[in-house]
């Protein structure tokens, strides 16, 4: 028995505008009860999180394991997703489930959407050949039937998105692997009908941004490659319409084209030490773009720390004393975790996203060294 009618799925990074979305859902299911599962890196606001249908996971992985992972929690006897950027229309999803509920289980809605670029104003393309796959000229390959209609977001049946597998999460970004799993339905019997009307206007500013980039590089770089190889062959999605449903689990935690590769906590030593009758030299460190320097002196048996960053990178450098380190990854499930002894003349650079723990085993004094500066209206600290 489903929870709700409908599990609309958010997987974004700009948390910012779920709450409005939120509210576009509401108006746009009418008498409908949905729910909204929002995933990510970045937390939502708390008075999102007090509603009783939202629920928010944590992830770090790319789009489409975001997306396919959401679903393995979802209650909905249908559902769909949209992006961070667009805007539900009033009644358009009540109006897609009432035609949905009366086909077969198959079946499926591709949604109707409106990239309104930079003119709000814009005129809709036209839409009585849009979702067709060969109106594109990129589509118009052997694996990809006359007949087939294109899903970039859609509406399906919760069961039978499982049943199937869902999509393809060898693709990072949410947008071919839609299709592929369009074609998939297609070619086990189901039909893909338009959505009876346009259900989300979406801003689409063409051009480069640090949120952007990600996803332009793995279409060009992943996707549309690993799309060809698929449907250049006139077999298509015939032997493989039912994929593993857990195949998100197969693919990295953290998605590295945002977020970087992973590097492992280590200890860092001084670079130079030179003493002589008049004292000690000390050459601390000269590979590291420092925007902020802090002095700090512990006693014994204190802990420091319990925190990670989300952007600033940390170098602690022992100057007196010793303590121990424990460092854990944020982003994944189940992180490695690393322990590590230091003594005076030794320090660990902290990437962000690593929760650290200083333990003191004498009265220390250290150098807290930070490659950005602290912002006490915005300060990078973050305690689980």
């Amino acid at each position: 028995m489903n929870k709700y009618d409908i599990t609309v799925i958010m997987p974004g990074i700009k948390p910012e505008n779920w709450s409005t979305i939120y509210d576009d859902i509401v108006g746009s299911v009418g008498d409908f009860s949905f729910e909204f599962i929002c995933i990510g890196p970045y937390d939502p606001p708390n008075k999102l999180l007090k509603k009783e249908n939202i629920t928010y996971i944590k992830d770090f992985g790319h789009p489409s394991r975001c997306l396919q992972r959401a679903t393995t929690f979802a209650k909905g006897k249908f559902m769909t997703w949209g992006s961070d950027d667009g805007t539900f229309q009033p009644m358009a999803l009540a109006r897609c489930i009432q035609f949905l509920e009366r086909k077969d289980r198959k079946d499926a809605l591709t949604i109707r959407y409106f990239e309104q670029d930079a003119n709000p104003d814009a005129t809709p393309p036209d839409q009585s050949v849009l979702w067709d796959a060969h109106y594109h000229r990129d589509l118009r390959l052997p694996g990809i039937r006359e007949h087939f209609k294109i899903a970039n977001i859609a509406m399906y049946h919760l069961d039978y998105y499982r049943e199937i597998g869902g999509i393809d999460c060898r693709f990072e970004h949410v947008n071919m692997n839609c299709n592929d799993l369009a074609f998939r339905v297609q070619e086990a019997g189901g039909t893909i009908f338009p959505s009876p009307e346009i259900v989300i206007k979406q801003t689409n500013v063409p051009t480069k941004t640090n949120g952007t980039t990600p996803i332009e590089d793995a279409f060009h770089e992943n996707d549309y490659p690993l799309f060809h190889s698929i449907y250049h062959s006139e077999e298509g999605a015939k032997n493989r319409i039912n994929i593993d449903y857990d195949n998100w689990k197969q693919v990295p935690e953290v998605w590295t084209r945002r977020f970087g590769e992973i590097e492992i906590p280590c200890i860092v030593t001084r670079y130079d030490k030179q003493s002589d009758n008049r004292g000690e030299f000390w050459g601390i460190l000269n590979d590291f773009n420092a925007k902020e320097v802090n002095y700090v002196t512990t006693k014994r048996g204190e802990i420091r720390g319990n925190h990670f960053h989300s952007y600033v990178t940390e170098l602690v450098f022992l100057l007196k004393g010793k303590m121990v380190v424990e460092a854990h990854d944020t982003r994944v499930e189940n992180p490695e975790k690393f322990v590590f002894n230091l003594k005076a003349g030794e320090g660990i650079k902290l990437k962000p996203y690593f929760y650290h723990t200083m333990k003191y085993k004498t009265n220390c004094e250290q150098l807290s060294i930070l490659d950005q500066a602290f912002d006490p209206d915005a300060p990078d600290i973050h305690r689980i």
